[in-house]
């Protein structure tokens, strides 16, 4: 399934785009000038595509990195862990399943303010652990999520942030485009298209 997830600055956007192509769509289901309603159709539905390309674009940590730098997980357990990735400010900007007895490759932006440096956080027995990445020299680093390659610090507020902005509000996004493309083939179906 391709998820993206927008961070909180862009997620107000996002949404109202979304809001609006739905209006677009259910006015150009009403009466009127056959031309004019079509225009308006057609141009949401390539809103509608140009906003899912943006959309996929987003579905990775770091779509077009310029100064790329890979951060490599490896999970020697027999469960798969989750693993949350924050800036240097602290902000949870990822969040990832590593499988059993796997690795993960990510690909990260390297230049920014916040990028300098790579905190990644886990759960180990009921407790946070979070562990430090330097990024400034550009080679593969390797992370192997054990709990003494780890150090315990509480992330639950930064982790609860991240839930509330990045899951509720990009659902909310992915249901705005389930709706649209419901009124899509309302639309079809109507044969106002």
């Amino acid at each position: 399934m391709l998820f993206y997830q927008f961070s909180g600055y862009l997620l107000p956007i996002v949404i109202a785009i979304d809001v609006l192509l739905i209006l677009m769509l259910v006015y150009a289901m009403g009466s009127g000038r056959k031309f004019f309603l079509r225009l308006v159709s057609i141009s949401a539905i390539l809103i509608f595509i140009i906003l899912g390309v943006f959309k996929w674009g987003f579905s990775r940590p770091s779509p077009i990195p310029s100064s790329p730098v890979e951060v490599n997980l490896e999970n020697p357990f027999e469960e798969q862990k989750s693993v949350y990735l924050l800036d240097g400010n602290g902000d949870v900007f990822w969040k990832d399943h590593v499988p059993a007895r796997a690795a993960t490759i990510h690909t990260l932006e390297s230049e920014g303010p916040q990028m300098d440096t790579l905190q990644i956080a886990t759960y180990f027995g009921g407790e946070w652990y979070i562990s430090h990445v330097d990024l400034s020299p550009l080679e593969t680093k390797k992370v192997v999520l054990k709990e003494e390659h780890f150090e315990k610090m509480d992330v639950s507020t930064a982790v609860g942030s991240y839930y509330w902005t990045v899951l509720f509000w990009n659902y909310l996004s992915y249901a705005l485009t389930m709706v649209f493309l419901l009124v899509l083939l309302l639309m079809f179906w109507r044969g106002k298209i």
